[in-house]
């Protein structure tokens, strides 16, 4: 007997099939490896924050002079603007978020009212994604802006650090 598409057990054994085609292995070796992936890129992060607390240590004490000073405050005035750009994003929104959660119409229907909830969790997600996406971009931003200036500060240290 040929079984049609509309026959529930030909669907059931067409999903079957399918399923028996996923590889298990590639399955559970891929968040593992976005798992090693995540653990590297912390690890290169912390490494890069101890390298630069180092840096700092050694080189800073041999550079006394107003420049140095004014250049590192005008590094953190840009760090401190854009974490008050970062916040504003966040509560526009936010806001933009509770207005939309605030005009929603009454769900008639079991399938519409979870379509609306989910909606507002999906938006509430990529919101929050969005966010910490750019938090990240920002510290890996300040690690190799401060990294880049930490170079320039020890190259010009060493001839003074020659000369004394």
């Amino acid at each position: 007997m040929k079984r049609t598409s509309a026959d529930p057990i030909a669907t059931a054994e067409a999903s079957a099939k399918a399923v028996s085609k996923i590889n298990a292995s590639t399955l559970s070796a891929k968040p593992m490896a976005r798992a090693s992936k995540l653990q590297l890129l912390l690890s290169q992060f912390a490494l890069r924050g101890l390298t630069h607390g180092a840096n700092t240590a050694a080189v800073l004490p041999l550079r006394f002079d107003p420049e140095t000073w004014n250049e590192l405050m005008a590094l953190q005035q840009a760090v401190a603007q854009r974490c008050l750009q970062q916040q504003k994003g966040w509560l526009e929104g936010f806001a933009a978020w509770v207005h939309e959660h605030s005009q929603l119409r009454e769900a008639n229907t079991l399938s519409k009212y979870v379509e609306q909830e989910y909606n507002l969790v999906a938006q509430f997600g990529a919101l929050v994604a969005d966010q910490m996406s750019q938090w990240a971009g920002l510290l890996e931003n300040t690690q190799v802006d401060y990294g880049y200036w930490m170079a320039q500060q020890a190259q010009e240290a060493q001839p003074q650090a020659a000369g004394r």
